[in-house]
């Protein structure tokens, strides 16, 4: 039976500020990132590999942020999904209270994203029972980007009733 002992690989990532693994099989390089866990790992895969390494990492480790490449080369096109994921995927890096795994692709590494500072602005957080001003709200939807629509049938729209 195979004894995977981590130890010795962490006490050489220790000593290292950045280390390259590279032809590994997924799920063993899954296993190894996995317990990182005193600094950010940024785990950088090909596009290919990225759907069968997240959920590999994901089983050893469920705090892993995905960062995906936009789905077109101009991000005013691009999946109001998948801005939402990368936006979200900086806030949770930001806000993180402890070293967290970060995967993505080259690709998403290479496309723009927007200021932490602007995410920040243009985020609002509602809770159950919070009073809000109904004369300001829209004024604030609008600012963060949201279109005003009469029947809301997209996401990034918003209706007044």
């Amino acid at each position: 039976m195979l004894n995977l002992s981590t130890q010795p690989f962490l006490d050489f990532t220790q000593k290292h500020d950045a280390i390259l693994i590279d032809e590994v099989f997924p799920s063993m390089c899954a296993y190894f990132c996995a317990h990182l866990t005193t600094q950010h790992v940024l785990l950088v895969t090909s596009e290919k590999q990225e759907n069968e390494l997240f959920q590999d990492v994901q089983f050893f480790n469920p705090n892993i942020i995905e960062f995906p490449a936009l789905d077109t080369l101009d991000p005013k096109l691009a999946s109001k999904d998948l801005i939402g994921v990368r936006n979200q995927a900086l806030l949770n890096i930001k806000s993180a209270k402890k070293p967290q795994l970060i995967l993505t692709t080259l690709n998403a590494l290479c496309q723009k994203v927007e200021a932490i500072d602007t995410l920040e602005k243009n985020s609002l957080h509602l809770k159950v029972g919070q009073t809000i001003d109904f004369e300001k709200l829209p004024h604030q939807l609008l600012e963060m980007g949201y279109q005003r629509a009469n029947l809301v049938n997209d996401k990034g729209q918003f209706a007044m009733r």
